[in-house]
C-alpha cells in the first residue's frame, strides 16, 4: 500500500496538483492541514482511494477533525497537523499522543520542514511543506512500512 503524505499547502495549489500527479498510483491520500480545502478543486485525483484531511490552524470555517488515527493494513497511524502538541517546540507530545493510540507512525506538519525520526518503535515523519515542493511516501506491506520524504 502507497500512502502520499502532504500537509501545508497554503493555497498553492499548483505544486499540489504536481505531487498528485506525480504520485496519482498512490493508494491513500492524508493531508495534515494548512490548506486541506486545496484537496476540493483535484478531486480527479482522488478517485476511488480513501483521503484524510485534518484541520490546521490555519484552516478557518472548514469542519474536519484536528486528529485521527488511521488503520493501513497492520500499521496504526496517528495524524495530527501539529500546532496543538507544540512540534515546534519538540516532539514529545507527538510521541506520547501516538503512544496513547498504540500508532507506530506519527505524522504531523505545521513546522513547514521534512523530518523522519524514530524513537522506542514510533516513527515520526513530518512531510514538509507543499508550498515548498516537498511530500512524503509511506509504503506499507503488512505491518511493516518505508517512509519516504520527497521533493519535486
Amino acid at each position: 500500500m502507497k500512502i502520499l503524505v502532504i500537509s501545508d499547502s497554503h493555497g498553492h495549489t499548483s505544486s499540489l496538483e504536481m505531487i498528485l500527479n506525480k504520485e496519482r498510483d498512490c493508494d491513500m491520500i492524508i493531508h495534515l492541514g494548512d490548506g486541506a480545502d486545496d484537496m476540493g478543486p483535484l478531486i480527479r485525483y482522488t478517485a476511488g482511494k480513501p483521503v484524510y484531511l485534518i484541520r490546521g490552524n490555519n484552516d478557518f470555517g472548514v469542519n474536519i477533525a484536528d486528529r485521527q488515527v488511521i488503520k493501513a493494513q497492520d500499521v496504526t497511524i496517528f495524524a495530527c497537523h501539529g500546532h496543538r502538541l507544540y512540534v515546534k517546540y519538540g516532539l514529545e507530545k507527538l510521541y506520547f499522543e501516538g503512544m496513547k493510540e498504540n500508532a507506530r507512525l506519527c505524522l504531523y506538519g505545521h513546522t513547514h520542514y521534512q523530518a523522519l525520526e524514530e524513537f522506542n518503535g514510533i516513527t515520526l515523519m513530518n512531510p514538509g511543506a507543499v508550498a515548498n515542493k516537498r511530500y512524503a511516501i509511506a509504503e506499507i506491506d503488512g505491518s511493516a512500512f518505508t517512509v519516504f520524504l520527497k521533493s519535486l
